[in-house]
């Protein structure tokens, strides 16, 4: 659009405008007009709400928080029982090796009396 070029017009010869035209637009509320139900009452509002949204979000942090430590919690689980697991099949090999090492010094000591 070129400025001071005068404002385009639809084929209904109507020309766009930012304000709004039409049957109970004049009176300033856009919610008063014809299709729209016209009882807004903005002390009756409560599309937002602070104290509610406050609210909200406090659950929701709160319900995330607690979804946080539980999965912390079954991660902790899950590593010591890791770790247990670990160490009682270290604890297996260690006697295996020590069992081995036994019958290894026994067979070598009777090969040595031959």
């Amino acid at each position: 659009m070129v400025v001071g070029a005068p404002r385009p017009e639809d084929e209904d010869g109507v020309g766009i405008t930012s304000a709004p035209s039409g049957p109970g637009a004049s009176s300033g509320n856009l919610t008063s007009g014809e299709g729209t139900g016209g009882n807004y009452d903005e002390a009756s509002d409560d599309w937002f709400d602070l104290d509610k949204y406050r609210q909200a979000a406090g659950v929701a942090y709160e319900f995330s928080k607690k979804k946080m430590e539980d999965a912390g919690d079954q991660e902790r689980r899950t590593i010591g029982k890791g770790a247990d697991e670990q160490r009682r099949s270290a604890r297996q090999a260690q006697d295996f090796r020590e069992s081995d090492e036994q019958r290894d010094y026994q067979q070598a000591k009777r090969a040595y009396t031959f």
